[in-house]
């Protein structure tokens, strides 16, 4: 990502060449993985197998991606804050931009103690474990859907940003509800209480979203 020094975002040079090289280099060497993955995603079972992988280059491709996902997510509302001009014009595009990859990394991190915190608290750690595990499953993908819309959102006309930034966002939601719907097939099969989860999308899911 290049940035001019005055702060103004370099539409030519953004985002990287290296963003699509990147992505065929895990495609070419770890296509497997990206098979196993979209199993994951569509499959409930899918994605149980891919929580009892214990393969070294598939736990390493999969951080790969996360983090992937948090550099995609951070450009794509980045580039919906700018375009819709939804913050201060007062704030340069650099700034912007590390405003977001920041909040987004300590939103994951805080995510994920609160849910580990949780688990421990209430005796049920392998059913939280296994519900970051399927919310990291569909955060890769996400990050892989909304790869071609933050190029596109840098490309197309202007009078087509609009369209293909509110299609990112609708698809941000619609991996949102599916999380949830994820989670409720987690507390089903293991038990839970159904408080836990009303509790959950309260307080970690609807409330943040809220405040954002």
């Amino acid at each position: 990502i290049h940035f001019l020094g005055h702060g103004e975002l370099h539409k030519e040079n953004f985002p990287n060449s290296a963003f699509p090289l990147f992505f065929i280099w895990i495609r070419i060497f770890y296509s497997k993985f990206f098979a196993t993955l979209a199993n994951a995603i569509v499959s409930f079972q899918g994605s149980a197998k891919l929580f009892r992988e214990k393969n070294v280059l598939v736990r390493r491709v999969s951080m790969v991606l996360d983090a992937v996902y948090i550099l995609v997510m951070s450009v794509f509302l980045f580039e919906f804050a700018e375009h819709f001009n939804l913050v201060s014009t007062d704030i340069s595009s650099f700034r912007l931009f590390l405003i977001f990859l920041n909040v987004i990394i300590f939103y994951t991190l805080l995510r994920i103690v609160i849910l580990r915190f949780t688990g421990f608290l209430f005796l049920k750690q392998p059913v939280f474990t296994e519900y970051i595990h399927n919310t990291f499953v569909i955060n890769k993908g996400v990050g892989i859907a909304l790869f071609p819309v933050v190029i596109m959102a840098q490309y197309l006309p202007y009078r087509l940003i609009s369209n293909v930034l509110i299609l990112g966002m609708i698809l941000y939601f619609m991996a949102f509800i599916y999380k949830s719907l994820r989670g409720y097939q987690i507390i089903i099969r293991k038990d839970v209480l159904l408080f836990y989860l009303i509790l959950y999308l309260c307080t970690l899911e609807i409330l943040p979203l809220l405040l954002g």
